[in-house]
């Protein structure tokens, strides 16, 4: 565009009594980009997995703040059962990954991967594409992650819960007769619709894996029963399914027979799924707990608590169903979790521009990674009015975009968002 300008100078008290010649100036009024590409390597949903801290993990447990410093002490070190007709009485002490556990949890996990290596070597093939999950893992990128913290994705997550040590005490006369020692690790997994499950239900499962240590041969015999409490209106939950550490079938219980001629050093991994058959959306509250006994005797048991989901602020493992998309079956996510969407500016160069600029000039510097500001999804439940003081809905984000063809705006489903520059 081409433009004119004169001038008429001014020296502080007065102004110059003829104007100058007339200018002319050129502005480009359009941005030039590079080409677009027609490939790019970029993954524009690739996710990373996050690490966080559990915010209830139970009143045996500490729990810890962002840069793992202590928040607030355990309030329940250790809890102990009714006495039994001896007087004996069962307790237990929950305490988080201790170095020892951590080193523990390390070697099982360098186990299938030696294992996948020297298969793969056997086989002529690259050792480090080989190491691959067991069977068991419900979360396949979980079982090698390092101990002693937690992880989630948008379906999946976290990791540890910590160690066990189990007494058996003659209580009236302040006599130990046996100790146990279990480690512990927890798997939640979401399936966001019937592609991932294979269920027509929106669906998540649920996996403890317990690894005894050690098991003193006064004990005879150590059942594990794992109490997965769920508080939702619409959900089925199945039966615990126990398994060994090869996905083998071990029974209904988590089992430990002390046999003085062997080890009793068997893993045990119990899975649980819930499915969802409600409508609209809800979210799941969980709730879990270990329950033991011994053979030796007849009624001595005491319970665990390992926490929640979350508290209410936080609700960090807390799944949301739901069935807003109606292309597909109901789906379940982690929305604590929040998501990272790149635009890939080798294929569109100038809609990366725009949402670059945007985010700089924005108040609220809306879905910018770098500032840790999210991107909110008009949902069906919004609270946001249109023009005409009803509720948004999916034409007016679509006519906002494009108004004059109302061309289609396509939804992953996800409510919230970051998008990365």
């Amino acid at each position: 565009m081409l433009y004119k300008f004169r001038t008429s100078a001014f020296d502080g008290s007065l102004y110059e009594t003829t104007w100058s010649p007339w200018a002319d100036f050129r502005i480009d009024p359009y941005m030039k980009f590079p080409a677009p590409q027609t490939s790019s390597t970029i993954d524009k949903t690739a996710q990373e997995v996050d690490e966080f801290t559990r915010s209830d993990p139970g009143p045996a447990l500490p729990t810890f703040d962002a840069s793992g410093a202590v928040k607030r002490g355990a309030t329940q070190k250790r809890t102990c059962g009714q006495q039994d007709a001896q007087g004996r009485q069962l307790c237990i002490e929950l305490s988080p990954p201790t170095a020892e556990s951590k080193a523990r949890a390390h070697k099982g996990a360098e186990a299938p991967r030696e294992a996948a290596e020297a298969k793969a070597r056997k086989a002529r093939q690259s050792p480090a594409a080989a190491a691959v999950a067991p069977a068991v893992e419900l979360v396949d990128w979980c079982w090698d992650k390092a101990a002693g913290k937690d992880y989630m994705t948008r379906t999946e997550g976290p990791k540890n819960i910590g160690s066990a040590r189990l007494t058996f005490v003659d209580a009236g006369r302040d006599v130990t007769i046996g100790f146990a020692t279990f480690d512990f690790e927890q798997r939640i997994k979401a399936y966001p619709n019937k592609g991932a499950s294979g269920s027509n239900f929106a669906e998540f499962d649920q996996q403890i894996a317990i690894m005894p240590v050690s098991i003193d041969q006064a004990l005879q015999g150590v059942t594990m029963k794992w109490n997965s409490g769920t508080t939702c209106q619409s959900c089925v939950t199945s039966n615990v399914k126990w398994t060994d550490g090869q996905n083998n079938p071990a029974g209904s219980t988590a089992y430990w027979d002390v046999d003085g001629t062997r080890p009793p050093y068997g893993e045990r991994w119990g899975r649980v799924t819930t499915q969802w058959n409600g409508t609209g959306k809800e979210i799941i509250d969980l709730g879990w707990s270990v329950t033991a006994t011994v053979d030796a005797s007849d009624t001595a048991s005491d319970t665990a608590n390992s926490g929640t989901s979350g508290t209410n602020a936080m609700r960090e493992l807390a799944p949301r169903c739901d069935d807003y998309l109606k292309s597909s079956a109901p789906g379940c996510v982690l929305p604590f979790f929040k998501l990272t969407w790149t635009v890939d500016t080798n294929l569109y160069p100038a809609a990366g521009a725009y949402y670059w600029y945007m985010q700089q000039v924005l108040p609220d510097h809306a879905g910018s990674k770098r500032w840790d500001s999210l991107m909110h999804y008009l949902g069906p439940d919004t609270t946001v009015k249109n023009s005409a003081g009803n509720p948004w809905n999916t034409d007016n984000s679509r006519r906002t975009r494009w108004p004059s063809t109302g061309s289609r705006l396509r939804s992953g489903g996800c409510w919230t968002a970051t998008a990365s520059s």
